[in-house]
């Protein structure tokens, strides 16, 4: 008889039925056996065996044949412990590698034979926010199975103010007023993702004549806020992102814009300092 073929059940393997229907047999006699080995009925794995059939007539003379039987595997492996999502850290660039998820996957398969990847791969770069990876479980006849799992990059670390805007002196008009700058260009910030910078007061601002204090707030793409105020000299410098005290010239010049009467060409200070916050800059303006 021809070749036959059945599918694996869940233990990998498949029962041997009776091939001898399948055998058309002449004799100048009556056929009175036909013998099957292995036998009808036993169970053979995954794979290709031969199967023989020996024809017996009633003068006990034989003959016989040779047919095979293949038990292939159809059915996919069963995942049931997927890998865990996780939540990571953002890094440079706003972004964190992907960790090797495929050790946390448990896969079974009537083949006994199953193996786990995933996609992107371990090392591969997971962008801001959600990404998606999916795992698959392959065995040996080429069926899978997936499943997915969730890498979470998160930007939970407030900026970082490594270079602070420097102290200004800055014109003051016949009113007794100036124009505060924009000092926002003088920070240099470090931060895993974009950061945008405010200016308190604002850049435009008219103030006074004395000295103002400019606060800056720098915050990042997830919300993390570097706020900073001012601090006393004898506050907790050395904190990270904050700026060494910084003692000013006892005697700072001043240029005067029109009348000029009754106004000194110096600002007179025993000794004018910068606090310790990062982002504290002091305008001096001629009283």
């Amino acid at each position: 008889p021809p070749a036959q073929t059945a599918s694996a059940n869940a233990l990998g393997a498949a029962v041997l039925p009776n091939l001898s229907s399948l055998l058309v047999a002449t004799d100048n006699c009556a056929v009175t056996q036909v013998i099957q080995f292995p036998p009808a009925g036993t169970l053979v794995p995954i794979g290709t065996i031969s199967v023989s059939l020996a024809v017996l007539d009633a003068a006990g003379n034989t003959g016989g044949c040779l047919t095979h039987f293949q038990v292939v595997d159809t059915t996919a492996p069963t995942i049931t412990v997927c890998a865990s999502s996780a939540t990571l850290e953002a890094a440079s660039n706003c972004s964190a590698l992907i960790p090797s998820l495929t050790a946390g996957v448990t896969a079974n398969d009537n083949s006994g034979n199953v193996t786990v990847t995933q996609s992107p791969a371990a090392g591969a770069v997971a962008a801001f926010g959600a990404n998606t990876v999916t795992i698959t479980a392959t065995d040996a006849a080429g069926n899978s199975s997936t499943c997915t799992a969730t890498i979470t990059v998160v930007d939970t670390t407030a900026p970082t103010i490594t270079t602070c805007a420097a102290a200004q002196t800055i014109r003051v008009g016949a009113n007794n007023t100036g124009v505060l700058p924009d000092l926002r260009s003088q920070l240099v910030v470090t931060d895993a993702c974009s950061t945008s910078i405010a200016q308190a007061p604002a850049p435009g601002t008219v103030i006074p004549a004395g000295t103002t204090t400019v606060t800056f707030t720098v915050t990042d793409a997830s919300g993390n806020t570097l706020d900073a105020r001012p601090h006393p000299t004898t506050g907790d410098a050395g904190t990270s992102g904050r700026c060494p005290t910084v003692t000013l010239p006892s005697l700072t010049s001043v240029v005067h814009e029109g009348d000029t009467t009754g106004k000194v060409d110096l600002v007179k200070s025993s000794r004018l300092e910068w606090g310790d916050a990062p982002d504290d800059a002091l305008l001096f303006i001629a009283p």
